[in-house]
């Protein structure tokens, strides 16, 4: 009877221990599945996708402890992770002023109108605008590369207008002026894109040819089109002036053919007195005539 009493007891002290247990590792288990930190490694920032609430707007970040609700849910979400490391690339370009090949047939020398340039660019995405690209549709699930080919492209294209732009208000560049260069186009990069931030930039290399010499080039163009297009309106003129000429004499001598087929006997008048200013003789030297008669 008292063995019975005592296995009771045990039974009934054993009960609390057992609860608090499940609770503990159930818990634990929540906690587990909450807990993001164990899936990021160093470099890798993530962005959280829940169907419950859509993109998080704040970004997980490796070696911080992060705990979130939405991971509990079995399928309900899932991170999109992204390696943000700093990024370096030369962006190079070769071309030729504009209409460069036409314009240097009116220098004698023959001068060469091709460009080269060289940059050294280092960049780093802003980890805290993630969720902004991932919601805009700017950035893929985790595809970074093709998202960073596009921006370096852009980049490219920047540095291409922000040339040409420092080159339409200076005659020429040289080593000495690279900084000023440098100053410009950086600008022009930051403008550009928000999310992305310059570590450094550099003009590596750049050859230009004479701008003064393009500028001469392109002015003697101009004016032989200049010359040429009076040389036509003037052309024209001359063209609408003898028309006009030609169309008065034919109806001059439309209306002497209408006189003297009215009037025969005004041939022998003029034949008696060729001097005579009632006809002006004048008027048929422009025209050869053959009888078919």
């Amino acid at each position: 009877m008292a063995d019975t009493t005592v296995k009771k007891k045990k039974k009934s002290s054993l009960g609390p221990i057992l609860s608090f247990l499940l609770f503990f590792g159930a818990a634990g288990t929540l906690f587990w599945f909450g807990w993001v930190q164990f899936e990021l490694p160093e470099n890798t920032y993530a962005v959280l996708f829940s169907k419950t609430s859509g993109y998080d707007s704040k970004v997980l970040e490796p070696g911080r402890f992060i705990w979130k609700w939405e991971r509990i849910l079995p399928t309900n979400s899932k991170l999109i992770k992204f390696l943000v490391e700093t990024r370096s690339t030369e962006l190079e370009y070769i071309g030729e002023l504009p209409s460069g090949d036409l314009y240097k047939s009116f220098i004698p020398e023959n001068p060469d109108f091709s460009y080269h340039m060289t940059f050294h660019i280092s960049y780093r995405l802003i980890e805290e605008r993630l969720p902004e690209l991932l919601q805009k549709g700017d950035l893929d699930s985790g595809d970074m590369e093709s998202f960073y080919n596009e921006a370096e492209a852009e980049y490219l294209k920047i540095l291409k207008e922000g040339t040409g732009d420092y080159f339409t208000e200076n005659l020429s560049i040289n080593s000495s002026s690279y900084g000023e260069l440098e100053i410009a186009l950086l600008e022009k990069l930051k403008s550009r894109y928000t999310y992305l931030e310059i570590r450094s930039f550099v003009v590596k290399y750049i050859n230009f040819p004479d701008l003064e010499l393009y500028r001469t080039a392109k002015d003697m163009y101009a004016q032989i089109l200049e010359r040429r297009k009076n040389a036509e309106i003037a052309t024209e003129k001359w063209a609408i002036e003898s028309k006009v000429n030609l169309d008065t004499k034919i109806e001059i001598l439309t209306k002497y053919g209408e006189l003297l087929s009215k009037y025969p006997i005004l041939v022998d008048y003029f034949a008696l007195d060729p001097e005579s200013q009632v006809l002006d003789i004048s008027n048929l030297k422009d025209f050869n005539y053959v009888s078919g008669e």
